[in-house]
């Protein structure tokens, strides 16, 4: 059982860091010298984004995604924790309570933490990019 422990917890941090490093890559960049306006150009065409009144999402958005990504950070830094628990304490984990306790409780607010991210990342595509009736 251990051994799964430690299989599981070394897995979840990697899956954990490339979650953060995938969440990264479509950050929006904003036109030099201009906050509320951007152009962006690819394969697809030009694409111009203005802030209006009826459009505030395209500012928040960026804004929470960037909040997100700063405070993901922390998922992993959590599973670091347990994993690191996990291995150093071995067989401990199950048998001592004070121990289990306390891994059990950063498993619990890493998930927690996790689905808090995963709850913000759902409200900014798909509230904040595409608003209701916009």
């Amino acid at each position: 059982m251990v051994r799964r422990l430690k299989i599981s917890s070394a897995v979840t941090f990697v899956l954990l860091m490339l979650l953060m490093i995938s969440g990264m890559i479509p950050d929006i960049n904003f036109a030099a010298g201009s906050t509320f306006t951007h152009t962006t150009v690819n394969d697809f065409g030009t694409f111009a984004g203005k802030v209006t009144d009826a459009s505030l999402g395209n500012f928040t958005g960026p804004l929470l995604f960037d909040m997100m990504e700063h405070v993901t950070l922390i998922v992993p830094g959590l599973s670091a924790v347990v994993g690191f628990l996990v291995f150093h304490y071995g067989g401990q984990v199950v048998t001592v309570p004070a121990i289990k306790r306390s891994v059990l409780s950063l498993m619990i607010l890493a998930g927690v933490w996790t689905l808090a991210l995963g709850a913000i990342g759902v409200y900014i595509t798909k509230v904040l990019t595409f608003p209701v009736g916009g």
